[in-house]
């Protein structure tokens, strides 16, 4: 059966603009569920042309496969409220799951799918959301259902194999993004220390010698409005080096410091209107001072 209608949820910066895709260079009808979702969300739903459905059963109904896109945290609980639709709707749904999770969550969430009745694919977005104009980011997948996903590949979308059993492609996600955001994490924190210890001039300039480090300045600037994913993530990529015995303690203290990013004030900048992080300076310059004004705190 061709691919007519899918559903995404949920409609935050990836999710909005992959749905945007399907639709627009896709061709397909893209359903969403804006339950218990930020104006925010409301809004760039709307901008995508997302049509909401705010009924689960109904959208399982509607849909001929649903993609899940939301921060790590919430991965299991939307794929539990989902499963219990699919259950009440009766429907063989293929759920792919887009988010950046252990293999063991996703092993997990396959657990939930197929038990209320669903089929499951596991999956990791390598990049950014996608831009008008642009190539998609690349997508894997991992999972018996390999056929029908790959079909997305004729929907605007880049998508390839990552092996036959969940957990593969979520994997591959944390492997990447253990260093693609850890080194963000690191750059920043060694830069943060540096300025409170008056050489960040210094240090900037010996990190340009280099062939690394203006990738790493490049990305920053998003680490306040993307602290509290990237905090969750961490915390997945450590539950991933624990599960192959490897060292999991490095990336549980890069989640600590992603949660201090997100409680600085460039944690509450809206991504649409950044002003105190736009620059990679600005960032460094704010951790600095959080830093110093609770180091004063806790010296009292």
């Amino acid at each position: 059966m061709p691919l007519k209608t899918v559903a995404v949820i949920a409609p935050g910066d990836m999710g909005h603009a992959v749905g945007m895709r399907l639709r627009t260079e896709g061709n397909l009808k893209v359903l969403t569920s804006l339950t218990g979702r930020s104006e925010r969300s409301h809004n760039l739903a709307k901008q995508a042309g997302l049509i909401n459905i705010d009924n689960d059963e109904a959208l399982v109904q509607e849909a001929d496969m649903l993609i899940s896109i939301v921060p790590p945290g919430r991965a299991k609980l939307l794929a539990d409220r989902m499963a219990k639709a699919i259950k009440t709707a009766g429907k063989n749904l293929l759920y792919v799951d887009m988010n950046a999770i252990a293999p063991q969550t996703a092993r997990d969430i396959e657990k939930l799918v197929t038990a209320a009745g669903g089929r499951f694919m596991d999956g990791g977005i390598m990049g950014g959301a996608p831009v008008e104009g642009m190539p998609a980011p690349r997508m894997f997948i991992s999972g018996k259902d390999m056929d029908e996903v790959m079909a997305l590949n004729d929907h605007g979308l880049n998508v390839a194999p990552a092996g036959n059993e969940a957990g593969q492609a979520s994997g591959l996600k944390m492997c990447f993004a253990s260093v693609a955001k850890g080194m963000v994490a690191l750059g920043l924190e060694a830069m943060t220390a540096a300025r409170i210890l008056g050489v960040d001039e210094l240090l900037r300039q010996q990190f340009e010698k280099g062939p690394f480090f203006k990738a790493i300045e490049r990305r920053m600037p998003d680490a306040g409005p993307n602290a509290y994913r990237w905090a969750e993530e961490m915390d997945e990529i450590a539950a991933t080096m624990a599960s192959t015995n490897v060292e999991p303690g490095t990336f549980k203290g890069i989640g600590d410091f992603f949660r201090f990013v997100e409680q600085s004030p460039l944690g509450k900048e809206p991504p649409e209107n950044i002003v105190l992080g736009a620059t990679s300076e600005n960032v460094v310059k704010v951790l600095a001072e959080e830093a110093t004004a609770a180091s004063k705190k806790t010296a009292k």
